[in-house]
């Protein structure tokens, strides 16, 4: 008898590529962490930043991350891991 996977299509799991730079940002404050997610065959920049419960800023078009730097350092601080990654327009 077969799975009940097996007849499912994989959808395949981004791959995160790792970490390359911090920076420090003076309208942000605080360190902040920069990648790059595969996904499929595009790589999506983000840049994140403390520790704890996720949160996600997901921003509209024309905007990328920078659109969220005012919110990252507050969100950050009161305890949360902050991503905001530039999404396709």
């Amino acid at each position: 008898m077969a799975s009940p996977t097996s007849s499912r299509a994989q959808i395949p799991l981004t791959k995160e590529v790792l970490m390359t730079t911090t920076s420090m940002i003076p309208d942000v404050g605080i360190e902040l962490r920069e990648g790059y997610a595969e996904v499929g065959d595009v790589n999506l920049h983000y840049v994140e930043a403390g520790d704890g419960p996720l949160i996600v800023l997901l921003h509209g078009f024309p905007e990328f991350w920078f659109g969220w730097r005012l919110q990252i350092a507050p969100l950050a601080a009161a305890g949360f891991r902050v991503v905001a990654p530039d999404t396709r327009g």
